[in-house]
């Protein structure tokens, strides 16, 4: 009888193993950016069963966003450009200019070919590496979704690409 208990756990932890790192996951979609002619990143996104993303509050299990950069940008640059963005969708609030707070202070400048992620554990912390080493946390409640409005919400800056990262177009 402990035998089958032991099998039986044993079972259940190698079925959930393959969610439980980046590693693990099933790819969602992948898009490039281009900004007048120029490549700026491709931007990939993972789940635990590469489901579609219909809707970006509702993220699917230990959801991944990978971004290979193809060029030099400064940490800085990234977080203006995330303030844009959350006041440009409306998601802009007080919680927002503490978690970019805690990006400053995460998010290094990024050089050419260097991929940035962000992982959304079981916990629903969102982990961040930089070349798939560990770089930084933000575990408040929200922000993952929040982050992610930037390339998943329905008024996304990139329409084709909010379309290919969602995976809702190929």
């Amino acid at each position: 009888m402990k035998m089958l208990v032991f099998l039986g756990l044993l079972c259940y932890s190698l079925v959930a193993l393959p969610c439980e790192t980046p590693a693990g996951l099933k790819a969602v979609g992948a898009a490039e950016l281009r900004v007048w002619g120029f490549k700026i990143y491709r931007a990939s996104t993972y789940s635990c069963a590469g489901e579609s993303i219909v809707d970006f509050r509702q993220l699917p299990a230990s959801f991944t966003l990978e971004i290979l950069y193809y060029r030099d940008i400064d940490g800085s640059d990234l977080i203006e450009k995330t303030r844009t963005e959350w006041q440009r969708l409306g998601l802009y609030d007080t919680r927002a200019e503490q978690w970019l707070t805690e990006l400053a202070d995460i998010w290094p400048n990024v050089k050419a070919n260097d991929t940035l992620t962000m992982w959304v554990d079981s916990q629903e912390r969102a982990q961040f590496l930089l070349n798939k080493r560990p770089i930084g946390i933000v575990s408040a409640e929200e922000f993952a979704e929040t982050f992610a409005a930037i390339w998943l919400h329905p008024d996304a800056s990139y329409p084709k690409l909010r379309a290919q990262l969602s995976g809702i177009q190929p």
